[in-house]
């Protein structure tokens, strides 16, 4: 599926390729620049017009393009542009397939689209995510320009000296005009606090065929040279775009997030999403199916309807999809009244946290929440059934992002009520599976049954459960390791203790798959940088970024091989014992 975001923006570009024109696209580019414009014109031709789109699968690009009259090429990798997504999202390089898919109209053999293709990315519409922030930002966004050889450096001099165009990467394309040598790639941007232009494009291609060497190196070092200037301002650039918002405003909206995590709690404790289920409401009715007050229920309908958990009709309510998982029997209904209970109690102390780095929860309640949750089985319980929520979508993410079918025997460390072990094992049905948990974690749950599962699944056969701490030791002769998020929850010291443990049981080349929200170098808002403030005031531990990781594991006996993003800031970090 293409979202409907990209379509839009394909078909914009597709109007636009029907007028390209060399010298009116460098003046618009240019700000109005026509003498400027009228210059490079005559030293190069404009070629084709390019964006960034996030579908399903490539083969529906080159479909789209087909289906509106373009002569489509074979897809080819852009190593160019997968190397600037990396860069820009902290991500490492193997874990995202860009492909450049050409669509050429057949009466203007120079009037092309080339659309950079990124599939099968999770979350497109996360406002936090690549493709969101790709599509606000049109950072791949451009007019590309073909020069001769001899032309070339006469073009770079030009648009570096005469136009407000600066230096923006590029490199060589070996896959481009393979049978000249490939395809030499100089970008430039527009350095206007990032605006675009008059016509919608921030950026300019400037190719060349063969591979020039000399003019990359000098291109790459006027990039660097940007960057290094730029870098000091970049997080009070960002703070000054935040702050566009009137500050008090802005201010206003971060102080209130308390209310809606309290909202959201009391919903579940009332029952709100069950009464919805069937038909919609008024808001007295709905208090009268909870038992509480109509003018407060209604109000708090209200409120909930501005964040798109129930739909409104006329003076009824009705449900939604995020509603449905607030109901009764849903395990993020118990995620939903835990953040809202104890963690939220917890949160009151989280100056203690920050001055002193333990946890607020062992502030509040004079146990840290593991030995905690084990004092109180009903408690621990609730925390086992609301992991299980985020796992259950984890898990369908995780089969597109690794291949499980040839473990054989699988041990997952620390897996709680084991739904992921569970699932992993309906994935490799050769394998056998360890539980590896505290006695009042794999008791608290059934791990015999998988609803919908293609195999049955019990502790009898396939499933193996083990009582134990994994700081004092781990099960051995295991192929296949599985840590998720579990090392959040833990300092260094206790990581790598744990690591050790983990080790010594595997042989060597032994695989350790570990599934943790992987900090960017970033500072933008993002799902990893929210638990690690909760990983702060709750466990004592933290999040950490991909060197931080490499770091450990290579401390430890492991060699970080990828990471993977699955969901919501989850990576998959794939280790191998040395």
């Amino acid at each position: 599926m293409i979202d409907v975001p990209d379509l839009a923006r394909l078909t914009e570009m597709l109007s636009k390729i029907e007028v390209l024109d060399t010298g009116e696209a460098l003046e618009l580019l240019l700000g109005g620049d026509s003498e400027t414009a009228a210059e490079l014109a005559g030293h190069c031709t404009a070629k084709h017009i390019a964006l960034v789109v996030f579908p399903d699968r490539v083969s529906e690009v080159v479909d789209f393009l087909r289906l509106s009259g373009l002569t489509v090429g074979e897809p080819v990798p852009s190593t160019l542009v997968r190397a600037r997504l990396a860069d820009r999202y902290g991500r490492a390089s193997e874990t995202l397939s860009v492909s450049i898919v050409t669509g050429v109209q057949p009466s203007h053999p120079y009037h092309a689209l080339e659309v950079f293709v990124v599939p099968g990315v999770q979350n497109r519409t996360d406002e936090n995510g690549i493709a969101a922030r790709e599509r606000l930002g049109a950072f791949e966004t451009h007019i590309a320009f073909e020069t001769a050889p001899e032309s070339l450096d006469i073009m770079r001099k030009m648009i570096s000296r005469r136009t407000s165009l600066r230096a923006d990467g590029g490199g060589h394309n070996s896959f481009e005009q393979a049978r000249q040598g490939g395809r030499s790639v100089f970008y430039f941007a527009i350095s206007n606090d990032g605006n675009t232009s008059e016509c919608g494009f921030r950026r300019l291609e400037l190719f060349c065929k063969g591979n020039r060497q000399k003019a990359l190196a000098e291109h790459s070092a006027e990039y660097t040279a940007r960057r290094t200037v730029e870098h000091v301002t970049v997080s009070a650039s960002r703070t000054m775009r935040t702050m566009r918002t009137e500050p008090e405003t802005r201010l206003l909206e971060l102080v209130t997030g308390h209310i809606t995590t309290k909202a959201l709690s009391v919903t579940v404790e009332l029952g709100i999403a069950d009464a919805l289920a069937a038909s919609p409401l008024t808001g007295s009715q709905v208090a009268s199916v909870v038992g509480a007050e109509p003018s407060a229920v209604t109000r708090l309908l209200r409120y909930l309807a501005g964040f798109g958990v129930v739909a409104v009709a006329g003076d009824h309510y009705a449900s939604t999809p995020i509603l449905e998982l607030l109901r009764r029997e849903s395990d993020f209904a118990e995620l939903t009244l835990l953040y809202g209970g104890e963690f939220f109690t917890a949160w009151g102390e989280f100056g203690h946290a920050v001055r002193t780095g333990a946890s607020a929860f062992g502030q509040v309640f004079g146990l840290e929440h593991f030995e905690y949750f084990k004092e109180h089985p009903e408690l621990g319980g609730r925390f086992n059934r609301a992991m299980a929520a985020s796992t259950k979508v984890l898990i369908a993410r995780l089969s597109g992002a690794y291949d499980f079918s040839s473990a054989r025997r699988v041990v997952d460390i620390g897996g709680g009520d084991g739904t992921l072990l569970r699932a992993i094992l309906d994935r490799a049905p050769a394998a056998t599976g360890v539980l590896f948990d505290r006695k009042n974690v794999i008791t608290a749950g059934s791990v015999t049954t998988q609803p919908g599962s293609t195999g049955a699944v019990a502790a009898t056969d396939r499933v193996e459960l083990v009582e134990g701490d994994f700081f004092d030791e781990v099960p051995a002769h295991g192929d296949l390791y599985i840590l998720s998020r579990v090392l959040h929850d833990w300092n260094d010291e206790q990581c790598g203790r744990l690591l050790g443990r983990c080790r010594a049981a595997m042989r060597p080349g032994t695989t350790l798959l570990a599934i943790e929200r992987v900090l960017s170098d970033e500072f933008v808002s993002s799902p990893a940088r929210t638990w690690d403030l909760q990983m702060l005031a709750i466990t004592g531990g933290r999040e950490r970024t991909r060197d931080e990781y490499a770091r450990m594991m290579a401390e430890t006996g492991f060699a970080l091989e990828t990471v993977i993003p699955v969901w919501h800031g989850l990576s998959l970090l794939v280790t191998r014992a040395a």
